[in-house]
């Protein structure tokens, strides 16, 4: 079989086609796995270039791009009181300008106010966004996000971004309330927390119909974090009336744009596997040991799915030895690869404590023993 392009092999293993071989993806958050592959030594100010050349030579397909233009944690505050903690390639809230209900249902009516402000205005709007350094988290319009991402994908020697993410909203609220105050607001006040929810996926409509370029980058990504390892996080009374639709309208719309839908949410998805399949997703991510989403069950019981992100990041590539991650792979690919429909790469990030060794070794196994032709 002829070598495929990256776009060639991704979209091959979404229609459920045997590609030349597994296609990777993955996210690039080491910086020995940066310098290894682009043979150089990262400075911030060739941080992009070098970040865009190691995902060029070692995967089809990148998300969540960060670049170590910075290595010292920054520490930011917004108008409103938030602190923000900022690493190169994370970040987090650190301190939240409120402790009540009141307080915070202050807030949540602001924030709706300025998302639909935004909106009018075409431009993007930093109290609907998770700062937790997303791709193009500081941009002013969606034009300078889009036009970023071709830059970026551009330098990546064929390899190429799924589009700017699209959380369903559910996660940008809890997180930006916490969840203890998030639930007793809901309790209170559903409609506000109900309106503040619809704000939100609101605007991902609008960065959807801003973005959209099936040919730049045909892939795009549907998410929120829902589950942990032992399940749901929200009964499904409540998924069922503030996030599944919410979420299909998201992922009708990128299909009407005529791109390919990953949904990503951490944890063990199990629970809801039927109606997130029903909602129309054509991906689900990823399939974490810990969650027990094992590749075999959910081929078995979901053939029609596309399976992605299914090698574990928490424990094996950080501290497991080159055997087992080769094994690892190995395995997901007997398991899961027959007839397309799986896409290799760990289980959320290359993140700074993986082991480099367990990343030669994930993607050299994965592009060796992933030939169809075997």
């Amino acid at each position: 079989m002829a070598e495929m392009s990256s776009r060639e092999r991704v979209l091959k293993a979404f229609n459920h086609k045997e590609p030349d071989r597994v296609p990777i993806a993955d996210i690039v958050h080491n910086i020995e796995m940066i310098e290894y592959y682009s043979g150089e030594k990262v400075t911030p100010k060739n941080a992009i270039d070098l970040t865009c050349r190691a995902i060029g030579k070692s995967m089809d397909m990148a998300r969540h791009f960060a670049a170590p233009t910075f290595l010292e944690p920054q520490i930011v505050g917004d108008e409103d009181g938030f602190v923000y903690k900022k690493e190169w390639w994370t970040g987090q809230i650190l301190e939240r300008p409120f402790k009540t209900t009141k307080e915070l249902s202050e807030i949540v009516k602001k924030d709706i106010e300025r998302i639909y402000k935004a909106i009018e205005k075409a431009k993007l709007c930093p109290q609907a966004t998770l700062h937790i350094q997303l791709t193009g988290d500081d941009f002013e319009t969606p034009q300078e996000l889009y036009e970023y991402f071709k830059m970026l994908i551009d330098k990546m020697d064929g390899s190429f971004l799924i589009a700017p993410e699209n959380l369903v909203g559910l996660h940008t609220a809890y997180y930006r309330a916490g969840m203890d105050l998030f639930v007793f607001l809901y309790d209170e006040d559903p409609q506000l927390v109900s309106n503040w929810l619809q704000a939100l996926n609101d605007y991902e409509v609008f960065r959807i119909n801003s973005i959209a370029d099936p040919k730049l980058m045909p892939i795009a990504m549907v998410a929120d974090d829902i589950a942990c390892n032992k399940g749901l996080l929200f009964s499904p009374k409540f998924l069922a009336k503030e996030w599944f639709p919410r979420a299909k309208r998201l992922i009708d719309l990128w299909h009407s744009h005529g791109c390919k839908v990953i949904f990503f949410c951490d944890g063990n998805k199990w629970p809801i596997m039927d109606d997130l399949i029903n909602c129309g997703c054509d991906c689900i991510a990823p399939l974490e040991p810990a969650s027990t989403m094992y590749v075999k069950d959910v081929k078995e019981k979901h053939p029609q799915i596309t399976m992605a992100y299914v090698i574990d990041c928490s424990q094996l590539l950080p501290f497991g030895s080159q055997q087992e991650v080769e094994a690892e792979v190995k395995k997901a690919i007997d398991e899961g690869a027959k007839g397309g429909g799986l896409i290799l790469g760990s289980t959320s990030e290359i993140h700074p404590n993986v082991k480099l060794e367990n990343v030669i070794t994930m993607y050299e196994t994965a592009k060796k023993y992933g030939g169809y032709a075997k």
